[in-house]
């Protein structure tokens, strides 16, 4: 009695008699590719191909024969900030760094993360008549028209657009302007209605100072000929 397999490692050519205790020695995994049904006696010849990776979406613990199917998803882009020269697989989370606005002097189309390295040229003067709020690199191409006007901002038609004063600015001074009012202003050119008519102790006192002088005179004279209403 003995092995009578020739196949097997323990083939006993004398035998006659198989007694089933035949080693055959090989690879005993159903999985792996030289996998031998015929084998029982696993000798760790088993050959399992696979992604050996750890770091691949398909890493296979089981495998010990990369096959070159390994898949590493990532940025696949070399000029992408986050660009992985490991990957294979874009996955589509490249980023790109730079001016994302297409109105920019530098736009970048490839861009997905804007910067803020654009550059917008343009007016950047508010005083200008061609004054752009975007623009952040000023060209020199502001234009400015002359607008007369008053340019004073206490007269009464201060002109805020104005940038060349034409000496027509008004301003309003409230006080009495009857001549004949006791408290007559010859300064003021709004009556703001505080005329007073009340009789005077003192004729001909008009600037109320309490003296009677060429002071007077001079008020008298310049409303001299004036027709009352």
């Amino acid at each position: 009695s003995g092995c009578t397999n020739p196949a097997a490692d323990n083939f006993d050519p004398a035998a006659n008699n198989d007694d089933g205790s035949c080693i055959i020695s090989g690879c005993t995994n159903p999985a792996a590719d030289n996998f031998d049904p015929a084998a029982n006696n696993d000798d760790g010849s088993c050959i399992i191909s696979g992604c050996t990776n750890p770091a691949a979406d398909n890493f296979d613990p089981a495998a010990n024969n990369d096959d070159g199917s390994c898949i590493i998803s990532g940025c696949t882009n070399p000029a992408a900030d986050n660009f992985d020269p490991a990957a294979n697989n874009d996955d589509g989370s490249c980023i790109i760094s730079g001016c994302t606005n297409p109105a920019a002097d530098n736009f970048d189309p490839a861009a997905n993360n804007d910067d803020g390295s654009c550059i917008i040229s343009g007016c950047t003067d508010p005083a200008a008549n061609n004054f752009d709020p975007a623009a952040n690199n000023d060209d020199g191409s502001c234009t400015f028209t002359s607008v007369s006007g008053c340019t004073y901002v206490d007269a009464d038609n201060y002109n805020a657009a104005a940038t060349v004063d034409d000496g027509s600015c008004v301003y309003s001074r409230p006080g009495c302007t009857n001549p004949a009012a006791n408290n007559f202003n010859i300064y003021a050119n709004v009556d703001d209605g505080t005329c007073d008519f009340t009789a005077e102790s003192c004729t001909g006192d008009f600037n109320a100072d309490g003296l009677i002088n060429s002071a007077d005179l001079l008020l008298f004279l310049s409303v001299l000929g004036t027709t009352c209403n």
